[in-house]
């Protein structure tokens, strides 16, 4: 009876960690995704412990500990030297945060080149106005009843390239490495809640515009998940550096910084500062020497 009923959670264990590599045909496959480390770990020591009451196999052992192996490399994989030239902070700033003082501090001390917004609201709008001495290439795109979305730059923005998409701003700018889209946006969850569609129409877009792009922002969903990877191959672009868990009620990575294949990238987890996720300043450029920055001044409109 004992045995009956361990290969009976066993089961349901690995069932359940199975299916969250149907992502690629069933979209709730990566809800369950986002918990594949926490379900792995459980049932690799539930198949380790059980070695005492029956003869769990080693290959089956082995194969759930290598289900780990994304999760795992996500957060230890090599970056590129943190003192790469070009330099972007991402934050989902909280609907409802309170006094922006340290949120700013924060910023001003990162000394960011672009910088990339989500939860923008009337209210804590004014934290854009603050900052517009260093970052005065601004796009708001009003989005969901939690706000906007919003990107930053220092790097001069062309002319007539603004747009507003479901959870997207993006603006194309100059930048030391050429022209440059950037964007700023907010996914839903995942299944039920429509990331899906979301992000398949956001990619299209972003797909059809020239030259490479540069994506911050909360995405909702972990760096392993099949949707996360096929807007990355859409638009060209791959996560920059490590994962950082930017989402402390759940420890989950799910704010990212996407740049042009190639570009490399290092991530450094900043401050709540009044939010309920944390910001995140990644370095990154193309690694063609070219990454001269824009003066402060010479930015200004």
């Amino acid at each position: 009876m004992i045995r009956v009923l361990y290969w009976c959670v066993a089961a349901v264990l690995l069932g359940l960690l199975a299916f969250g590599f149907t992502g690629r045909w069933l979209e709730a496959g990566d809800s369950l995704a986002v918990v594949r480390g926490p379900l792995a770990l459980i049932a690799l020591v539930w198949l380790a412990a059980g070695r005492w009451l029956t003869q769990v196999p080693w290959a089956m052992i082995a194969v759930v500990a290598a289900t780990f192996v994304p999760v795992a490399w996500a957060s230890v994989r090599p970056e590129a030297s943190a003192s790469a030239g070009l330099s972007l902070y991402q934050k989902n700033m909280l609907h409802r945060i309170g006094p922006l003082a340290k949120l700013e501090a924060d910023i001003r001390n990162a000394s960011p080149d672009v910088l990339t917004l989500q939860e923008v609201t009337d209210k804590n709008k004014a934290l854009l106005a603050g900052l517009q001495d260093i970052l005065p290439y601004q796009h708001f795109c009003p989005f969901k009843r939690v706000g906007g979305v919003a990107v930053a730059s220092q790097w001069p923005v062309i002319a007539g390239t603004q747009m507003c998409e479901h959870g997207l701003a993006a603006m194309q700018v100059e930048s030391p490495e050429g022209p440059v889209w950037l964007s700023s946006v907010h996914w839903h969850w995942p299944w039920p809640y429509g990331q899906r569609r979301q992000a398949e129409r956001l990619a299209q877009t972003l797909e059809q515009k020239d030259g490479p792009h540069i994506v911050g922002g909360d995405f909702n969903i972990v760096p392993w998940s099949y949707t996360m990877r096929q807007f990355e191959r859409r638009t060209g672009t791959e996560r920059a550096g490590r994962s950082r868990p930017t989402f402390p009620e759940f420890s989950l990575p799910i704010d990212h910084v996407l740049v042009p294949k190639g570009w490399g990238g290092a991530t450094t987890r900043r401050p709540l500062a009044g939010s309920d996720h944390y910001g995140l300043l990644v370095r990154f450029d193309s690694g063609k020497g070219s990454a001269s920055r824009i003066s402060r001044q010479s930015a200004q409109p």
